[in-house]
């Protein structure tokens, strides 16, 4: 299994890359470009996850993403309501989140994701402890 992951992974990334002169590569306009490079690193993630959690049997550093696990459309949702809310406090003058948004490429732009979704774990688990569960 992990081999197979591996090799689909890498054979996706590969085949994005290549046909990435003829569209780009665009989430919103869908480009196969975009499509395999997203399968192959998800795939590649995946066997990561694998190899940590059940080969290995690494699952501790994991419960960080219990609270997601449980409420995961909260979590889901979290980040477009957060956005909307900092659109409107910035309206008025202030930017509470002025001095991160600056980090936008490269590997601060990676920092700057990992903060954010650990902030989005802990606020879900924050909800989920209270009681704030959002249910289809």
């Amino acid at each position: 299994r992990l081999k197979f992951m591996v090799w689909f992974g890498l054979l996706c990334y590969a085949a994005g890359m290549l046909i990435r002169p003829l569209h780009g590569i665009s989430k919103l306009g869908g480009t196969d470009a975009w499509i395999l490079v997203s399968a192959g690193e998800c795939a590649l993630l995946l066997a990561l996850f694998y190899w940590l959690m059940d080969i290995r049997g690494w699952k501790a550093w994991a419960g960080i993403l219990v609270p997601v696990g449980i409420n995961p459309l909260f979590a889901y949702f979290l980040p477009d309501f957060s956005n909307k809310i900092l659109n409107i406090v910035s309206r008025t003058g202030l930017h509470p989140w002025g001095w991160f948004w600056p980090f936008q490429t490269g590997w601060a732009a990676v920092a700057n994701g990992v903060v954010m979704a650990l902030f989005m774990c802990f606020l879900t688990g924050l909800a989920t402890r209270r009681g704030l569960r959002l249910k289809l």
